[in-house]
């Protein structure tokens, strides 16, 4: 039986005048930019971005849940629109956890995108199928069809009401993917490993201090500080002022570390993340980072950088490093390979090949040895860190590599090499040929092993983005050209 609700015959409706709702301004989607209702947000997406949001929901068939899911994965995460777009099940924003307002308010989250009308008129227009004989049984379904949609907008009701609810309230703490990340450098062994590695640390400091003009009477700025030591190298070069920005907790033992050092009129250190804080200034002449990650791009700390670069540095300013590339080699390291893929074949003498898929795609950080090399080396990207975009850090790229020792082809090998140019030139690399550093090399070993003979050429594409639910994490796909069918994707994480 279908739920009716009777209007009041003794009610003057006509003696009530209708309310004028208020419009409220709404967050665009994909950028910080406000827009003065839903409507205006949603044309600038189809004219900025490119995205139409109401298409997506019925391209995608997502239901109020989904949708409710969708928008607030897109304001948590900021991914691009082509990121969303070319998204597949299982959808990344499936996920109940992004059923919890991002934005309080979020007039968005309210937004009836007019699918129900849609489906009412797809209702009328629907032929007549059944006879006269057929008509109880039609207003017997009729009826539950009512009655479930009586239970639908109670639900959608129920389910606003809940979400308007807790936008008002302040949100609860949690641990997300950059709370974790800031978390991990609030510790201090990581510090004491990265002041270990000599080759990163005293490439900083050779270049500031054999390049002192270039910081004489500048203001310079630190994205990721850290304890603090690029800082303070940089004022014991002639640096005016030193600003340095670091969003974990090491930055209060920084602070007094720059007090025993007696350089706290020059250096001054702010907490926080370099999208969220105010500096003192409006320029700076010079920014220096240590931002690279595994495989250069992990953790996505280059994007701080080029924000940072964009909105502070001076005309005719310097970021550095200014120039990165990244490498691949192929080796031939059979017990790294039956270490981490071929164990599979025999567990005390259990056969757990399936086991294989998840361990192929785990890239792994090692130090390799230079005599496991068997294949020149060839670059994949090169980064002009004074002119690249942040669009241009996910890319795909042919190489080549030419064989020079024969042998059993077990993996891929991934490198990174920096460079600072001044009047003197400062570079360092994380090749398998030089002095290890903390980011050792990447292995993405191969599921099976090749056999590769003298002066043959390995052939491919590889292709590098940034994870959609975790932007820190880089996907990583590689094809091999005359191997059809033989893709292989990995995950640094």
């Amino acid at each position: 039986m279908a739920l009716c609700v009777e209007e009041d015959p003794s009610s003057d409706w006509d003696d009530v005048e209708e309310e004028e709702e208020e419009e409220e301004p709404c967050q665009d989607l994909f950028s910080c930019k406000m827009f003065r209702n839903v409507e205006d947000m949603l044309e600038n997406c189809k004219a900025v971005h490119k995205f139409d949001l109401n298409g997506f929901f019925k391209a995608k068939g997502l239901d109020f849940y989904g949708r409710i899911k969708l928008i607030n994965f897109i304001r948590k995460l900021s991914p691009r629109p082509i990121d969303v777009t070319d998204a597949v099940t299982p959808y990344p924003w499936d996920d109940d956890t992004y059923l919890k307002p991002v934005l309080a308010p979020d007039p968005l989250l309210h937004w009836d995108c007019g699918s129900d009308t849609e489906e009412e008129e797809e209702d009328k227009d629907a032929p007549d199928l059944v006879d006269e004989k057929s008509t109880n049984d039609v207003r017997a379904v009729e009826e539950e069809l009512v009655e479930a949609r009586c239970q639908l907008d109670r639900m959608k009701h129920f389910v606003q009401e809940l979400v308007t609810e807790n936008s008002r309230k302040p949100t609860e703490p949690h641990v997300d993917d950059d709370d974790s990340y800031f978390e991990s450098y609030s510790h201090f062994g990581i510090h004491r490993e990265m002041l270990q590695d000599k080759v990163r640390t005293e490439a900083y400091r050779d270049f500031m201090t054999l390049n002192k003009a270039l910081f004489q009477d500048k203001i310079v700025l630190d994205v990721g500080c850290g304890t603090g030591i690029l800082s303070m190298i940089a004022a014991q070069c002639g640096a005016k002022k030193v600003i340095g920005v670091d969003n974990s907790d090491i930055l209060y033992s920084a602070i007094e570390i720059v007090r025993e050092n007696k350089l706290e009129e020059t250096v001054d250190l702010i907490k926080g993340k370099i999208e969220e804080v105010e500096l003192p200034i409006d320029q700076v002449d010079i920014i220096i980072s240590e931002w690279m990650g595994y495989f250069l791009l992990f953790e996505s700390m280059l994007d701080s950088v080029l924000f940072a670069r964009d909105k502070w540095l001076s005309p005719g300013g310097k970021v550095f490093p200014d120039k990165c590339s990244l490498h691949l080699v192929a080796i031939n390291d059979d017990q790294l390979w039956k270490n981490h893929i071929g164990y599979w074949d025999d567990v005390y003498g259990y056969k757990m090949s399936c086991m294989k898929k998840a361990a192929i795609t785990e890239a792994l950080i090692d130090v390799v040895n230079s005599d496991t090399v068997m294949t020149d080396s060839c670059i994949v990207k090169e980064i002009d860190i004074c002119k690249v975009s942040g669009q241009e850090l996910d890319f795909e790229a042919d190489f080549q590599l030419q064989v020079v020792k024969e042998g059993m082809c077990t993996g891929l090998v991934g490198y990174f090499e920096a460079e600072f140019n001044g009047d003197v030139k400062i570079a360092f690399s994380c090749s398998p040929s030089h002095s290890p550093t903390h980011w050792k090399q990447t292995v993405f070993l191969l599921p099976k092993r090749m056999q590769l003979f003298k002066g043959k050429i390995i052939e491919g594409r590889l292709g590098c983005k940034r994870n959609l639910a975790y932007r820190r994490s880089l996907d990583i796909q590689l094809n091999f050209v005359g191997l059809p069918g033989y893709t292989i994707k990995y995950c640094i994480a």
